[in-house]
């Protein structure tokens, strides 16, 4: 992942949130998909399959309603077939919504509703290679 010191205290300060109180943690899994994503980092292997398996995880959960567990699974059959994937060019935007907007949450109900949007936002701006994630997708049976 590639980001600035910034964002990547922001997600340290986030991250330290979902491990210490279970009730900000109810999303984690998206958190999770949503700064990967934000922060693809340069053409490589590690960064081809981390785009793949997250965005597949996004794709199960908002577009199959898959559960969070459920594309956990998934993605770990998924990684069996990382051969097959290639480099998604990733778009100038990336989404609207930031770690920041999930770090300025007030309490654990809105972090949680915030880690969705963010992730939300994220899928959205990926959009365009939704068929290929689609086709990703199917590996996972």
């Amino acid at each position: 992942m590639d980001s600035s010191p910034g964002f990547w205290a922001a997600f340290g300060e986030v991250l330290a949130r979902e491990y210490s109180d279970v009730n900000y943690g109810a999303n984690h899994h998206l958190t999770v998909d949503a700064y990967a994503l934000q922060h693809p980092g340069k053409q490589s292997p590690q960064s081809i399959n981390s785009i793949a398996v997250h965005l597949v995880s996004l794709y199960l959960i908002f577009e199959r309603d898959m559960t969070m567990s459920a594309a956990t699974r998934s993605m770990q059959k998924l990684v069996e077939h990382k051969a097959v994937f290639s480099w998604l060019d990733p778009s100038a935007d990336l989404g609207q919504v930031t770690v920041r907007g999930v770090l300025n949450a007030k309490d654990a109900e809105a972090h949680v509703q915030m880690v969705k949007k963010w992730a939300e936002s994220t899928w959205s701006a990926w959009e365009e290679y939704r068929d290929q994630v689609k086709e990703w997708a199917e590996l996972c049976g």
